[in-house]
């Protein structure tokens, strides 16, 4: 359905530090270029919403406000629950169901329990932020290329493997896969992670190229600059406003959110001063 109104379902599903994929041109990650070194493994309580400082996801406030059912999957059930308690005082119907992204059966299971809660989604989208070892391009290994790739890509494969056939038999629905700006600016010192997120958006093409036929939209959103509460392209209701524009518009198979060329010169300048 394309339309709002109490029947329409989102189903968010993020994991990891919270500050998304504009942690591409954080401060941690030009400490790690200038460092040189792998950034220690996150630990497992660190599990945020999006824009952590907001205590929301801005695609939960932007969707909610539109008469959308919230179904939200993470790691932390504390605080997935504080979440929810959030989205109802704002008067949206929303939902927990904690799991892993990283494990495949409990990813399939809460989005199983998701849509019997809320009904089957009519929109899926998918963020996590990078969890474990982020490596340098020349010290990139098959294990920390794995590990990104397995939150990446293969969550989200199994994410869109769970609500896709429901989408198919309505003939409609919505997917929107998340990447940071390492996906299409290649950074050295986020190479397992850019690694990965080329793979989530280049797959997230494929997919609009091959679902729009049968009134399926599929779109990339990269976020391309940290979050700025206040700020005219980066404040979280501002984000999660494009997120639903995506939505409602289903004409475009990527939106880019900041300003990709500022990163591009922030690599460039960490390449040119380790060379």
């Amino acid at each position: 359905m394309h339309g709002t109104g109490e029947e329409s379902v989102a189903f968010e599903l993020s994991q990891g530090q919270g500050e998304h994929a504009w942690r591409d041109a954080s401060d941690r990650a030009v400490e790690f270029a200038e460092a040189q070194g792998p950034l220690p493994e996150l630990p497992d309580d660190q599990d945020a919403p999006l824009v952590a400082d907001q205590g929301e996801d801005p695609q939960d406030g932007a969707f909610g406000r539109h008469g959308f059912q919230v179904g939200l999957i993470a790691r932390n059930k504390e605080t997935l629950e504080a979440l929810v308690g959030e989205l109802t005082d704002l008067g949206v119907k929303a939902a927990a169901f904690p799991a892993d992204i990283l494990d495949r059966d409990a990813l399939a299971s809460a989005i199983t329990e998701a849509g019997k809660a809320l009904g089957p989604a009519d929109v899926l989208e998918y963020s996590p932020s990078p969890t474990g070892p982020i490596t340098g391009a020349a010290r990139t290994t098959v294990a920390s290329a794995a590990a990104q790739f397995d939150l990446h890509v293969l969550g989200a494969v199994t994410a869109v493997g769970q609500v896709l056939p429901q989408m198919r038999a309505r003939g409609e629905g919505t997917l929107l896969l998340t990447t940071g700006v390492s996906s299409t600016v290649p950074a050295p010192f986020l190479a397992n992670v850019g690694l990965a997120m080329a793979g989530l958006r280049n797959w997230a093409h494929a997919l609009h190229a091959e679902l729009r036929p049968q009134g399926i939209h599929v779109a990339s959103v990269t976020i391309a600059s940290r979050i700025v509460p206040g700020d005219e392209v980066m404040d979280p209701d501002v984000i999660g406003a494009r997120y639903y524009d995506l939505y409602r518009q289903r004409d475009r198979a990527e939106a880019v959110i900041g300003d990709p060329e500022a990163f591009r010169i922030l690599a460039a300048g960490q390449a040119a001063g380790h060379g």
